[in-house]
Order: structure tokens, then sequence, then C-alpha cells
């Protein structure tokens, strides 16, 4: 052992701790991306539950030319959203909740612009008293797709809380094909596999 193992071995005893050469895998979704696909030519995200651009920001600065389509469907939280992404004009916002099923639907507002407290309400709205709703349009990531001429997403995030499936559930059919989706509550811990091709 050299002289910098042995420091580093000393260091992590006094502290308690273990120093690694390079972020684990699945805490940071761009060192994954650069590490697992260095080949990966990222060309356009989905940001479904783009909240107010946190995440949009992060794609721009990672991915300059990578068309970015930003979902939101809380409307204060989506005029946030449009004025924070105003100046990357290769950020496209959509005020759509994207479920299963295309339609009209209800999201709570419990959360004003920090819409994470937020979700779309199933059945009839029975959100609690201390809560607004208000409608909004739904669609699918299949149908969004169909209607821009989308065949490839390089990379999908999903991140409706704890509607997360009804999203994903949207985008089934063909000739839809997403090169790294990414899903749960973090754009740093993905929660699904690399997918090539969705037959």
């Amino acid at each position: 052992m050299g002289l910098l193992g042995s420091a580093r071995q000393v260091a992590e005893q006094l502290t308690g701790t273990r120093i690694l050469r390079r972020v684990p895998r699945g805490l940071d979704v761009f060192d994954d991306l650069a590490t697992s696909l260095p080949a990966h030519r990222v060309e356009l995200i989905m940001d479904v539950g783009a909240n107010i651009g946190q995440s949009a920001a992060e794609y721009v600065s990672r991915f300059p030319t990578a068309r970015v389509h930003c979902f939101e469907p809380v409307a204060e939280t989506f005029r946030e959203l449009v004025v924070r992404t105003g100046s990357m004009p290769n950020v496209h916002c959509h005020r759509v909740a994207l479920a299963d099923e295309p339609g009209e639907g209800c999201v709570t507002t419990a959360g004003g612009s920090d819409s994470v407290l937020n979700h779309l309400v199933t059945g009839s709205p029975g959100a609690p008293a201390d809560t607004g709703t208000e409608a909004v349009p739904r669609g699918t990531i299949d149908q969004f797709c169909q209607d821009q001429g989308i065949s490839c997403v390089s990379y999908l995030k999903i991140d409706t809380g704890w509607r997360t499936g009804r999203a994903a559930r949207g985008g089934t059919t063909p000739p839809r094909r997403i090169d790294r989706p990414a899903g749960g509550r973090s754009r740093h811990a993905p929660r699904e596999r690399p997918t090539r091709t969705v037959p």
C-alpha cells in the first residue's frame, strides 16, 4: 500500500467513514449515464412532474443541445416553471398531467407553487378540506409523442409523487423508444433499469 492508500486508511479510521474513488451507482443519474452509457447521446428529455424547473436547468447545463419537454399541471407552479425556463430556448413547457388515459382531471393544489404536495385526484375529487383543487387536461406519454412526431426519448424522468405509475402506464405503445428511463421521487435515484427499445 502506497502513501496515499495509507493516508486514506487513517482518515477512514479517524472519521469512521469510507472514502470512495467514485460516486456509487444510483446516487447521481448523470454520473451513471456517463459511466454506464458513455456513448449515449441525449437528444430529447421528458421531465414529467417538472415542478418549477430545477431538473430542467440541470438538464440544460449537462446536455446543452438536447430538447427538454417539461410537464407540470398545477397552474401556479407552471407559471413559475415558464418564468424560470424562459431564457432556455430548448426547453418547452406543457401544462398537462400525464396519466394512464387522456381527458380532463383534477389536481390538488395544497402546496401552492411547491407542487411536491399536489397530486392527480382519481375518481370523484375527495381532496381534504384544507386543500384546493383545479381542473387540468390529462394526456398520455404515447399521445404526446405521437402528436409531436417523437419516435425516440433519450431520457424520461417521471416524478409525480405517489402516482408515478399512472404516468408510466400512459407510455406503452410503439413507435416509441426510451433509451434511459428514470422513475421515483428524485432525479438522483432512478428506479428503473436502462431500456433500449420498447416494442
